[in-house]
């Protein structure tokens, strides 16, 4: 907590002020406020005895509506805003961001330094003097805090009330006579606002043009803000309004209650009587050795107190509202211990500013509505587990108790300070501290530290009692390292060494849940990573985290907050080949470590764990710890058994494994029936691809997906090359099957007769044409002959070689010799093959290859053959044809080639998908075939993610182009 003991006022043997400004004693004050009791309690009973002899009504005394309900919420963590100046915001704070001009002004007086001057906002102070070193133990110089939201609903509490001997302590009981707390002081409802005055509201109050002047009739004559009682940025200001029904206005305000209330409040507060009333009261009990002590720990008295009290338009005779407003340099310290010794903040001592504090008393509970930013609780820390920086919130109470449950202050005057101390606390001190080498957790007596400035108290949440806390995303914090400066947080200076040491060590992270003694309260038990809250709800034990050296005593509060700050906020995963994913195939996860804007911590050295929720694949490593070296990246390897769909990869940090979460989820294909046919040709060339004798694709299969299975592969002709000769292929399911046709270029054959004569023309002693031809065939060695012609004499055999792509002639030149015999007529008959249309197809008989784009009456043997064709681009092959040949006869066949339509096929976007024609499988991606004219079916198959097109029904003409288009989606 903060203490001021350099600048308060006021008796008690462990002040310290040093400085030597004028003050007033405390001793003549307390003088001064009695003279002034004496002189309202007076004024007070004047009335009454002029009154008429009428009693104010007697209330009836009503049970709570329930059980008592308490919740704290702590929220916001970090934020500040600064005091909205305009007048209808009627000193409250806004919505601007910033801390208030009242810590400049503390930085003068006491030494508080504003570290961090934007969200997350920290203040860096000492809390006790230097030569407070409490027995040998150092000092508190070097703590920094934040802010953050408090709130607190408090339903049927029965320690707050207005009945018969009960105390409602925030409102002071005026009544004077016999037993005054023994009246029923009815219903009473407040509504305050309190935070702290800056120079502007000083000013503006002693001009008489504050919303204090008009709203609440402060005068600048009631006021005082020099010398010794200038603003030292500690006063605080008290406003708002009270509602007394005719009871309370009896009890509290000592009226009459018998007439128009609205009179009586007037006529009782002539002079500001009802003004001094309430400042006295206020003073007697906060000032130290009084039952509300504020100078115990939190070394604040309360003086100097001003109240100013003015009736509201809205009262009634029945009813009347006091607006309210004043200033302390201990009421906000004083209005702590009211909310403590009720029970409310007893665990949670800490020091408010912007602070709205509503509710309503009844003769036998209280609801209580407290909302405010406190600048000293959450404390910068280490996260002992995975030594990063955190910031610390723990139950305390600003108070020495040593178990006592009291206020020492009201029995030994600070003698607990002498000895009932533990080392604790103490940050970035110079050398060995709990940020280096001593841990927090020691059982040992500490070599640094400092007393405690407040006390640790173990809370056990009662029933009906919850406390929330509601975690910050992006947040700054500093990372633990031994202090060099030997620096306090000075008057008049701040830590300026220490400070800039500190923006040394300073980062910014994700918050997250922390470690802490108790590891079981660090679980998703009690906190949600989904809206970052924790959640306690009474009734609820907490472990003591007692202190080493005296076991009454605990080391740290209970329960123990640590909310840690995570340089990496998350981890982006992504396998790294393409998609679609199979079953089988080892891929690579790539595994990133990233802050909370999306940028990789390059270096990172946690440790991130890796799961497989519902199975369905292996990866290589389930843990990895990073090395700076890695710069925030790692991989390791994942291969899917198939089994699962999709595939959920769920990354944890080791350290903070409920918040830095992160999932990713992999569409996996089916175990595989199927695997895929890549073939080629080679060279590339436009053969038509047959599998099982099924027309595919021209040039080559593009990983077309074929069930598992022995297939016959084929290649259709091109010409010039040699067709290569089928193959048997064997698909694997889940594997790709490679296949080449190996087309080798043919050489070019001339054969001519000199002159042209209708000798048939032997090739390795195969007839192959009559007159001559011009051929493809394949490279190797060829003998050509010539057949007889009557009267001449035929040129001897000739042979050559034919190289692939080379060309040879052979010319038969005839020589003229009358009476040489021909061909016997009984022997052969003649077949005159054509095409139509006319193709460079080759023509066979009976499998051997004769000539392209016809035959010339060819002389061949009598009998039946089987003649046959080679494909041409384009046409469709005529099947295979059995002819007769008679001796001395003609034999005419006319080869008729059907054109082709021309059919393409493309996916959009182009995907994996296999093409069906007619329910057969011809290839993958698309095609772009020449097929018989007629009509197709073309349908596609599924591609993962996307949604398959419907069937389409084409019909292809001849020499036509259909272009059919799948569009997956």
């Amino acid at each position: 907590m903060f203490s001021k003991t350099e600048n308060s006022h006021g008796s008690g043997v462990c002040s310290s002020r040093t400085d030597s400004s004028p003050r007033i004693s405390s001793r003549v004050f307390a003088l001064a406020v009695v003279g002034l009791m004496i002189l309202a309690a007076f004024v007070f009973v004047v009335p009454a005895l002029m009154s008429p002899a009428a009693s104010p009504a007697v209330g009836i005394l009503a049970d709570p509506v329930g059980a008592r309900e308490v919740t704290y919420t702590l929220s916001h963590m970090g934020e500040s805003y600064l005091k909205d100046s305009s007048p209808s915001a009627m000193g409250r704070h806004g919505s601007t961001p910033g801390v208030g001009e009242w810590w400049p002004m503390r930085t003068i007086t006491y030494g508080d330094t504003v570290i961090h001057n934007s969200f997350p906002y920290g203040i860096g102070y000492n809390p006790n003097s230097a030569a407070n070193t409490y027995n040998r133990i150092n000092h508190a110089g070097y703590i920094m805090v934040s802010f953050y939201r408090l709130e607190m609903d408090a339903k049927n509490i029965v320690t707050l009330a207005t009945g018969p001997e009960m105390d409602p302590k925030i409102i002071p009981v005026l009544k004077s006579g016999t037993n005054p707390d023994g009246l029923d002081g009815g219903t009473v409802q407040f509504n305050w606002y309190m935070t702290y005055l800056t120079s502007a509201d000083v000013a503006a109050i002693q001009a008489g043009t504050h919303y204090a002047n008009s709203y609440y009739g402060v005068t600048p004559a009631g006021v005082y803000f020099a010398g010794a009682y200038v603003n030292d940025g500690w006063y605080f200001e008290h406003q708002g309004t009270m509602t007394f029904d005719r009871l309370g206005a009896n009890k509290f305000l000592n009226l009459p209650a018998t007439g128009d209330l609205r009179t009586e409040f007037a006529t009782a507060n002539v002079g500001g009587a009802l003004n001094l009333s309430f400042a006295a009261h206020y003073d007697s009990e906060g000032n130290p050795g009084a039952i509300y002590d504020t100078y115990a720990n939190y070394d604040f008295s309360t003086d100097p107190v001003r109240y100013f009290l003015k009736l509201d338009p809205a009262s009634t005779a029945d009813s009347i509202t006091v607006r309210l407003w004043g200033y302390s340099w201990g009421v906000d310290a004083l209005m702590l211990r009211y909310m403590e010794v009720t029970g409310l903040m007893n665990n949670i001592n800490v020091w408010p500013e912007d602070w709205y504090l509503n509710g309503t008393l009844t003769s036998t509970y209280a609801n209580i509505q407290s909302r405010m930013v406190t600048f000293d609780h959450i404390t910068q820390w280490k996260d002992y587990s995975v030594y990063t920086g955190a910031w610390m919130i723990e139950p305390v109470q600003s108070d020495w108790t040593y178990s006592e449950g009291l206020w020492m202050s009201r029995y030994n005057d600070y003698d607990a300070y002498a000895l009932s101390y533990r080392p604790g606390k103490e940050m970035w001190a110079p050398g060995s501290n709990f940020y280096g080498e001593d841990d927090i957790y020691t059982t040992a007596q500490s070599t640094q530290g400092v007393a405690y400035w407040v006390t640790p108290r173990a809370w056990d949440l009662a029933d009906g009692e919850t406390i929330v806390v509601k975690l910050a995303d992006a947040f700054w914090a500093i990372e633990p390292y031994k202090g060099v400066a030997a620096e306090d947080f000075a008057k008049g200076v701040g830590g300026v060494l220490k400070t800039a040491e500190l923006m040394q060590h300073d980062y910014w992270g994700e918050m997250v849940l922390g470690h802490g003694p108790d590891a079981s309260l660090y679980s998703s038990t009690y906190y949600d990573p989904a809206t970052k809250t924790i959640t306690y709800a009474g009734p609820m034990t907490f472990a003591d985290d007692n202190n080493g050296m005296h076991a009454a005593l605990e080391q740290t509060g209970s329960p123990l907050i640590v909310l840690s700050v995570s340089e990496v906020s998350h981890y982006t995963m992504r396998i790294v080949e393409a998609g679609p994913y199979v079953s089988g195939v080892p891929y690579t996860l790539e595994v990133v470590a990233k802050n909370y804007t999306g940028v990789t911590v390059a270096d990172w050295n946690g440790t991130v764990n890796l799961a497989l929720p519902m199975g369905g694949a292996t990866l290589g490593a389930t843990s990895h710890k990073y090395l700076v070296s890695e710069a925030g990246v790692w991989t390791t390897s994942i291969t899917f058994d198939g089994l699962v769909s999709p595939v959920k990869v769920v990354s944890t940090d080791s350290g903070f494994p409920l918040d830095l979460v992160d999932e990713l989820q992999v569409e996996v294909a089916p175990p595989l029936t199927y695997g895929m046919l890549r073939a080629v040709t080679n060279p590339a060339v436009p053969g038509m691809i047959f599998v099982n004798g099924n027309w595919m694709s021209r040039w080559g299969l593009d990983w077309v997906k074929l069930d598992a299975g022995t297939y016959t592969l084929s290649f259709g002709d091109v010409l010039g090359f040699v067709t290569p000769a089928p193959q048997e292929v064997t698909i694997v399911a889940g594997e790709i099957t490679y296949a080449e046709g190996v087309y080798v270029a043919m050489g070019s054959l001339r054969v001519i007769t000199d002159p042209a004569m209708p000798s048939t023309v032997y090739v390795n002693d195969i007839p192959r044409n009559d007159w001559g031809f011009w051929n493809y065939v394949p490279a190797g060695t060829y003998t050509v002959s010539f057949g007889a012609v009557a009267d001449y004499t035929a040129p001897a055999p000739t042979t050559v070689e034919i190289t692939p792509g080379g060309f040879q002639q052979v010319t038969g030149t005839f020589v003229s010799s009358p009476g040489t015999p021909g061909p016997d007529p009984a022997t052969y008959g003649m077949l005159r093959v054509t095409t139509s249309p006319a193709v460079p197809t080759m023509v066979y008989l009976d499998g051997e290859w004769m000539s392209h784009w016809g035959l010339n009456w060819v002389k061949v043997a009598p009998g039946l053959h089987t003649l046959s064709f080679s494909d041409v681009f384009g046409a469709i092959t005529p099947e295979p044809v059995i002819i007769e040949i008679v001796a001395g006869m003609t034999t005419p066949y006319d080869a008729v080639f059907e054109l082709a339509g021309t059919l393409r096929v493309m996916t959009n976007p182009p995907v994996p998908s296999t093409v069906y024609i007619n329910d057969i499988p011809r290839n993958d991606w698309g095609l772009w075939v020449d097929v018989p004219a007629g009509t197709y079916t073309v349908s596609f198959g599924d591609v993962p993610g996307l949604t398959t097109p419907a069937p389409q029904v084409v019909t292809v003409v001849a020499s036509g182009y259909t272009e059919v288009t799948g569009t997956f989606t």
